[in-house]
Order: structure tokens, then sequence, then C-alpha cells
């Protein structure tokens, strides 16, 4: 029987001699003693956990005289196909979701995979069924959020020193340096030295996304058209 499956009882006890049962007593936690369960048959018992369990009927008949049995029943596990969570959201085009190995899985997409791979925001679930014919399932919904691509932008020509515009709003920002030295963490960093510069944006779906760029920053040219060459003493 698996796990969490109702079992059913029924005493097909008799007494000869034109003789009655007039009771029938079930422990369900053999050998260890119980408030006696009366009635000869039990339906839809549950039992609380996996393993071999036993079961005793005694019974009464109407001269007083006692008799019992006892017998076994092992209850099954059932396959651990557990996704961890109701639902969850990552960064990409696809996510790949396991079911267990070595029992029959079916998909929701109609698959018998042991696993799938999903390109589209939705709620899955998987059937596994293991060789004792017992079942478990479990559903998730996944949401895929698109591949983060952040830009780094500036105006040219550079002279003495640039804004650099990652054009990310509404996100964090990690900006670093050719030596990995962080240089700000805003959507905005200006620089006024020629460099490789990198910037590391985590958008409101928490999909990071990374861009790098050259930046040559010029000086400015002093202009010296309005001074004289005449040295006089």
């Amino acid at each position: 029987q698996c796990f969490g499956s109702p079992v059913s009882y029924f005493s097909l006890s008799d007494v000869a001699n034109s003789n009655s049962i007039v009771n029938h007593q079930w422990n369900f936690i053999y050998p260890s003693p119980s408030i006696p369960i009366t009635g000869q048959n039990q339906s839809n018992r549950i039992f609380p956990d996996t393993g071999t369990h036993y079961v005793e009927l005694k019974v009464t008949s109407n001269n007083g005289c006692v008799d019992s049995i006892v017998d076994t029943i092992f209850i099954f596990p059932l396959p651990d196909i557990d996704f961890g969570q109701d639902s969850l959201a990552t960064c990409g085009s696809s996510y790949v979701l396991n079911g267990v190995v070595g029992v029959d899985n079916f998909w929701s997409n109609g698959l018998t995979t042991d696993s799938i791979t999903v390109n589209y925001t939705g709620t899955y679930f998987c059937q596994s069924t293991d060789t004792n014919r017992c079942s478990n399932r479990d559903t998730i919904h996944v949401t895929l959020n698109s591949v983060f691509e952040p830009r780094i932008s500036w105006d040219i020509p550079a002279c003495d020193s640039v804004i650099l515009d990652c054009g990310s709003p509404n996100s964090t920002y990690y900006w670093f340096d050719a030596n990995s030295d962080t240089l700000g963490n805003s959507r905005y960093l200006t620089v006024n030295t020629t460099d490789n510069y990198n910037v590391l944006v985590i958008d409101q779906n928490n999909c990071p996304g990374v861009d790098d760029t050259l930046v040559s920053v010029g000086i400015t040219p002093v202009n010296l058209s309005g001074f004289s060459d005449t040295l006089k003493p």
C-alpha cells in the first residue's frame, strides 16, 4: 500500500455451534496498547508513516470466548518529486526542471523524461510513479525574465572628463576600472582618465548584466592666440 492511501479492513470472523460474535476490537498500532476501536469493519484507515505496521483484531463471542489475530501491512514511500518551492523567477530564455530518476515521470507538457527544459513562463507539474505503483506529484510556476544587457554610452569627443551612462533606470549599479577597483554605484559615472570601464547592473527582476568600454579622455588644448611672443626687458 502507498503512503497516504486509505486502507479498509473487514472482519470475516465467525463462531460455530450457532454462537455469534458480539464484539470486534481493532488495534492499528500493535503491539503498543491503544484505545480499542470497535466495529466489524474499518474503512479508510491511513497509516501515519511508511514501513511495516501490525494490526490486531480481537473478537469476543456471545459465550465470552476471546480470540485474536495479527496481520501485517507494508506502507511504501511515495516518489520524492519536490521542486522545492511553489514558484520561481529566473533570468534567461529557458530553465531545466528535474524529476525523479528511476521512476516513470509524466510532465504537464506530455514528456516522460527525467527532466524537461521550459522555454515559456507558466505552470508545470510532474507526476512520478514508481515500481510499487505509488505516485506523487508536484507543481511549480516558472517565470522567465529576459536576459539583461546594459549598454554604456557617452558624448564624443571626450575632453578632460566624460560622463558614462549605462542606460538602465531603477536598477543596482557597480562600476569598475580595468584593475577591478570599485568606482561608483549609480547609473552615471564621471571619469577623467583613459581606461577600460566596466559596469555590472542588476535590474528589477534581479537579473544581472555586464558591459565594458574603452574610454579615451583627451586634454582640452590651451588657446595661445591672445599671448604675445615679444620679450621685453
